[in-house]
């Protein structure tokens, strides 16, 4: 398809966005529509307004104050990690404050529509119907994007590791889960889908993984070391934030990556290095300890392994 064509494509998919939603169901469809044709056009084309999170419940119908709840619990946990986007970029410490209202208004989230156990949320105002001036995702965007991320790739995963990547986690991230994981109890479980019109996402939470997560992040003492290890950076996936290191003659590590620090992980994939990891154990009040949970705080290329 040329680019006169996808032009032309692209003025009958404004005209018909222009027409107000009758219902639930036109508004998902509108969503539905530009999500297709940015799916196939090229940046300078692509339609604003186009990010959107689906949100789906259990198989049985949800009561209102459930769909409130669900709501109410993705607004607090995109806030949560909204807060620690902008920590990050400013260079602070961990903040161990609750979020506050601030945190609501500087990553806001809408729900734009809701009908059966479908919920749909969108970060930020809806924009104009005009070409995207810059591929920038907002805070919103970006803190969106973490939690489905964040979230299980799939129901059937393992529960062990589900709660050993939550500890692991920065605070505002298993803040955040723990929100999610608590309305996953209670309406049978969670799905999320995140599309914009450059990234798609998915996230699972059954509701076993729901009770372990609430089990492991409301009831355990944490005790937090930070280590320095040297090996080979094998591999890493970024939107999961994941790292694998390779050592000699000790056991290889793997676990989550600080956001700020996924360029240098990206810079230095294959490659010797000297990683700073903070290293987590839980520990339940009944006294069981956890595996050790590991994330990646800071990482330098080395030219020959000690």
């Amino acid at each position: 398809m040329t680019t006169e064509d996808l032009s032309s494509l692209r003025a009958d998919v404004v005209s018909a966005l222009s027409l107000p939603p009758m219902d639930f169901l036109g508004e998902l469809s509108a969503s539905s529509l530009r999500a297709m044709f940015n799916r196939i056009a090229p940046a300078e084309l692509r339609i604003g307004g186009s990010a959107v999170l689906r949100v789906r419940l259990g198989s049985r119908q949800p009561l209102s104050r459930e769909i409130s709840q669900v709501t109410d619990a993705f607004s607090a946990a995109v806030a949560s990690i909204g807060h620690e986007i902008r920590r990050q970029a400013t260079g602070q410490s961990e903040s161990v404050r609750p979020i506050n209202a601030s945190d609501y208004r500087k990553t806001p989230v809408f729900v734009q529509a809701s009908g059966g156990n479908l919920i749909v949320m969108r970060p930020d105002p809806p924009e104009l119907l005009e070409p995207l001036a810059q591929n920038t995702p907002s805070t919103s965007e970006r803190a969106i994007s973490r939690l489905a991320n964040l979230l299980p790739e799939s129901r059937d995963l393992d529960e062990h590791l589900v709660v050993r990547n939550a500890v692991g986690a920065a605070r505002a991230d298993r803040y955040a889960l723990d929100r999610i994981a608590k309305v996953a109890r209670i309406t049978g479980g969670v799905a999320v889908e995140w599309e914009t019109s450059s990234e798609r996402a998915e996230g699972f939470v059954s509701v076993g993984q729901a009770n372990e997560l609430v089990k492991v992040l409301s009831e355990v003492e944490l005790t937090k070391e930070v280590i320095e290890v040297h090996g080979h950076l094998d591999g890493a996936r970024v939107k999961r934030r994941a790292f694998w290191l390779e050592r000699q003659n000790a056991d290889d590590i793997d676990g989550v990556v600080d956001e700020d620090v996924m360029p240098a992980v990206l810079a230095n994939l294959d490659s010797d290095v000297t990683a700073r990891i903070l290293r987590t154990i839980s520990k339940t009040k009944s006294g069981k300890a956890s595996r050790p949970s590991h994330r990646l705080i800071g990482l330098t290329r080395v030219t020959n392994l000690p």
